[in-house]
């Protein structure tokens, strides 16, 4: 496997958020006659820079209104997109310690509907580079507990979503930086018991260095540094967690929540992707066994549903596929039947 990206994602997304197919065009009356083309006109659509007045209201009243109050109606961001609202007003006026919630999932919002009408969305943050890496932290902090508690699924979900096209971006070197920070063999912290990692270490003995050298770093760390570390070194592990935590929900029988099924949906294919590029799977394929994800998601009751479960299932197989690949995780070189061999029996052995 190579360290370029592979293209995993399959024609299951929804059209409203993949492709152009079907998409509703507002006519040009429709456009002039919204109140997002009025806001628009009036805060940033068309003034030069310097005559641009930043109102924090503004964008409360977008989030909250314009767009929660028509369920995120794809009208709405599609003539937001029009405006530039991410370029000329939201990123510019972006500061990670002062930014609303709304403000962050705007950002959020836009870099989704960009990908939807497959427009370049990541040349948005290069006039202010250096404010990536804290927008992109409000984000992570937003998509685990506690601060994902207070989110809808739906929100949940766009969060998701903006996460899959990040890590389908690998060759941008803004968003690589942030996304390789999440996947490092500290990650391994989160294992469920040490010998699982001691383990690892006997099939690869340079591991154990790397991981000492971690150690090491994490141990001479201090105050927000420190905080930093054990974040990021968790943060898919309870992601994990919470993905559990809603597919469960869903129950076998009876009534279900759609925006669970969605989002449980799309946190397969953010898993399928994290598994079919090498510089994310390296040590995430181990987490992602430990911690039985694929038994767990094979288990639940919505595999058992006569409706709604087709595209769980097919995604569910797909992610079996890459999670069961027989490659070396560190180099990408396909194993000999006797290193598979090896690989089954230490599995054996753990089950003993």
């Amino acid at each position: 496997m190579a360290e370029s990206r592979q293209t995993t994602l399959p024609p299951h997304a929804p059209p409203t958020e993949s492709t152009r197919t079907g998409l509703y065009h507002p006519t040009l009356t429709e456009i002039q006659q919204d109140s997002i083309s009025k806001l628009a006109e009036e805060h940033w659509a068309h003034k030069d820079p310097e005559s641009r007045k930043w109102d924090a209201s503004v964008v409360e009243k977008i989030y909250y209104k314009e767009l929660q109050e028509t369920g995120f109606a794809t009208k709405k961001l599609m003539l937001l997109e029009f405006s530039q609202y991410l370029e000329k007003y939201l990123w510019t006026n972006f500061d990670a310690s002062k930014a609303s919630l709304a403000h962050v999932l705007l950002i959020v919002l836009m870099v989704n509907e960009k990908f939807r009408e497959r427009v370049s969305a990541w040349d948005s943050f290069m006039n202010m580079p250096a404010q990536f890496p804290e927008f992109f932290s409000r984000v992570l902090h937003l998509s685990v507990s506690p601060l994902v508690d207070n989110l809808t699924l739906q929100v949940r979900r766009f969060i998701l979503i903006f996460l899959i096209h990040a890590f389908q971006s690998l060759e941008n070197n803004l968003v690589r930086k942030e996304c390789l920070r999440l996947v490092p063999i500290s990650i391994w912290h989160c294992l469920s018991t040490p010998e699982r990692r001691e383990a690892e270490f006997r099939m690869n003995k340079e591991l154990k260095d790397t991981w000492a050298r971690v150690i090491k770093k994490y141990r001479a760390a201090e105050g927000a540094h420190k905080q930093k570390l054990e974040f990021e070194r968790s943060w898919l592990a309870e992601l994990l967690k919470g993905f559990v935590s809603i597919l469960y929900s869903i129950p076998e029988t009876g009534p279900t929540n759609d925006d669970a099924v969605a989002y449980c949906e799309r946190f397969l294919e953010f898993l399928i992707d994290l598994e079919a590029q090498l510089p994310t799977r390296r040590f995430f394929n181990t987490l992602l066994d430990d911690l039985q994800i694929v038994v767990l998601c094979r288990l639940a009751p919505i595999v058992r549903r006569k409706e709604g479960s087709e595209l769980f299932l097919q995604l569910l197989e797909t992610l079996k596929f890459y999670a069961g690949f027989e490659i070396n995780d560190f180099d990408g070189s396909a194993l000999a039947d006797d290193e598979m061999t090896a690989i089954h029996c230490k599995k054996l052995t753990e089950l003993q």
